[in-house]
């Protein structure tokens, strides 16, 4: 990753919370040939992306340039990468929900609704990984305190094993991941992803959890 993703990346955040939607764009992310993957409009045309005109139409800020990976159907396509890199926080903004109902899901739609952890702890957006990354949003459970479980979708780890982040109150910061890097496959996973107690990954885990919004 570039220093030059992170006022790109910061952008995207001042832009979040003006229009309070979660979903960033109408792409998501495969290894296969659909036009998703290459189509910048999805990502910044207003009438299917919400944030559009809000970031001046600029396809480049959701796309860390360090990421170039593509599946061998992709590289015959002769493209050089897909349009996104990351996706946002589920538990923040409005628009579709996937975890509403869940007992641990609390939701935050205006800077006033940051209780616990506050803005400066509450990540917002960051790398995905290569073989998760898909819709717009990632989950953590916030209530999660240690031991065996699993992750929804895996955090990016492709910067020696770090992934950037942004935060509600606007700064960034590179996130080193306890486990490492994990490795790119070029299948998309739809299988969560393990960790046993006392790994690595659970600490990983436990740190995503502990920086999403608890009430």
């Amino acid at each position: 990753m570039t220093l030059a993703y992170f006022p790109r990346l910061l952008c995207v955040v001042l832009a979040c919370f003006c229009l309070a939607y979660t979903a960033t764009s109408a792409a998501v992310m495969t290894w296969g040939t659909d036009q998703y993957n290459t189509n910048t409009g999805y990502i910044v045309n207003s009438l299917v992306a919400s944030m559009g005109s809000y970031v001046s139409k600029s396809a480049a800020m959701y796309h860390c340039a360090a990421d170039n990976y593509l599946s061998p159907a992709q590289r015959a396509k002769g493209w050089d990468y897909r349009v996104r890199s990351c996706a946002m926080n589920g538990a923040l903004g409005g628009g579709i929900k996937y975890c509403t109902g869940q007992p641990w899901y609390y939701n935050v739609t205006k800077f006033s609704g940051f209780h616990t952890p506050s803005p400066t702890d509450s990540w917002l957006f960051m790398d995905e990984h290569p073989d998760y990354i898909d819709d717009g949003s990632i989950y953590f459970d916030p209530t999660y305190s240690g031991g065996a479980s699993s992750f929804n979708e895996l955090p990016g780890s492709n910067h020696g094993g770090a992934s950037a982040i942004a935060f509600a109150d606007g700064h960034v910061e590179m996130h080193k991941m306890l486990m490492g890097a994990v490795p790119v496959s070029y299948v998309f996973s739809t299988q969560v992803f393990p960790v046993a107690a006392g790994s690595p990954g659970s600490s990983d885990l436990l740190w995503f959890s502990q920086h999403t919004p608890l009430n």
